[in-house]
């Protein structure tokens, strides 16, 4: 097992620094204690991948945003987006099933 002064060598004098991945791997791992999942250390790097983020504020704006927007589900103003209704359903009629209803019955 390697020892905390051997990390520590291993960052200021081995490590390259060619993009963040090495050094956001082991931020990772010593935010949640030593260990993670490919998908948490996953999330972690698309939590501070600003291309990512860009790419799908573009990707948004070109294809879902669009569609919703024209069918009266969401509203746009500036970068804020919003329901134009009640994010709550407030009765109980056959048109208020929910999405997660919908999806399980379509499977």
């Amino acid at each position: 097992m390697l020892t905390f002064d051997e990390l520590v060598d291993f960052i200021d004098r081995r490590m390259r620094m060619s993009h963040i991945y090495q050094p956001l791997l082991i931020r990772t791992l010593v935010d949640t204690g030593g260990t993670a999942t490919l998908r948490q250390v996953a999330m972690a790097f698309l939590d501070r991948d600003e291309s990512q983020v860009v790419y799908y504020e573009d990707r948004i704006k070109k294809m879902p945003l669009p569609v919703l927007r024209r069918h009266g589900i969401v509203d746009r103003e500036g970068d804020l987006i919003k329901l134009t209704s009640s994010p709550s359903p407030t009765s109980s009629g056959p048109n208020s099933s929910s999405c997660a209803s919908r999806s399980s019955a379509s499977s």
